[in-house]
């Protein structure tokens, strides 16, 4: 058992579209392990407002003992200094096989109204080997 637990997996999220999000230009900041001394922070480009944002971020390392949290911040880039809009939370709680395709609730920021239940669409794989990579930004 320990060896498996003891596996290092690259984590491949595909962060690939909003779902009632407020119709603003923004990008997204993708925050993994908030808070602790591994924290790591990456950017998207100016996501388009009426197509797939299939934004796909890797992180390394990933393993039993250490599992990821990720805040996906959505913020509008319309303004001199960028504003977050909201915010969606992923908790990966296990190794898992194959890929997994999530929606993800959006806390917006109370400055935002969204008509219906603001989401995010994701899909996410683990994998040990490059050879295993599914190409997420292309799943439906």
């Amino acid at each position: 058992g320990d060896a498996m637990c003891a596996r290092k997996y690259l984590l491949r999220c595909c962060i690939k579209h909003g779902i009632n999000i407020p119709g603003r230009p923004c990008f997204l900041e993708v925050i993994f392990n908030k808070g602790s001394r591994v924290e790591q922070r990456v950017e998207s480009r100016e996501m388009p407002q009426d197509s797939p944002w299939n934004f796909l971020v890797e992180a390394p390392g990933v393993s039993l003992y250490n599992l990821p949290s990720i805040e996906v911040k959505i913020m509008e880039s319309s303004h001199l200094v960028p504003v977050h809009m909201g915010s969606a939370f992923l908790q990966i709680d296990d190794i898992l096989e194959g890929v997994i395709q999530l929606e993800l609730p959006v806390q917006l920021t109370p400055i935002f109204r969204a008509t219906g239940s603001p989401m995010i669409s994701v899909a996410y794989q683990l994998c040990l080997h490059n050879s295993d990579f599914v190409e997420l930004t292309e799943l439906s």
